[in-house]
């Protein structure tokens, strides 16, 4: 995914807030999705504040339980959840899907990669 500069994001922002442009004039006038538009839109609402670069975070069971309990107790989209968590829709999806499928231990940190290889044990 492409980064964009936060002074991007509030120029089309402020562009839309003002009245100017809807997310589609701004899409096609910076040559950007529409989509991401109304998220960067979405998340200045909620948060007021313009998310800046991501950086890889790691997330603990506690706030995953809480993003899908905040999902399952409020009558929200996952767009406006993960705009008020400040993270991706499909990072919310994903652990709704795991939630359901694993409960809280699918949840848990596990080790990344794949297993190492087993050493063979030299023949006598």
């Amino acid at each position: 995914m492409a980064k964009y500069s936060p002074e991007l994001k509030a120029e089309i922002i402020s562009k839309y807030n003002q009245g100017m442009a809807t997310s589609i004039q701004l899409a096609r006038e910076y040559n950007l999705n529409s989509r991401v538009i109304r998220s960067w839109i979405q998340t200045y609402r909620l948060q007021g504040k313009i998310r800046h670069s991501r950086n890889k975070r790691i997330f603990d069971t506690d706030f995953k339980l809480a993003v899908i309990d905040y999902y399952q107790t409020h009558e929200a989209t996952i767009a406006e959840v993960a705009a008020r968590f400040d993270l991706l829709p499909g990072q919310v999806s994903h652990w709704r899907t795991l939630f359901k499928t694993g409960g809280i231990e699918a949840l848990r940190p596990h080790q990344k990669g794949r297993k190492p290889k087993q050493m063979k044990s030299p023949k006598h």
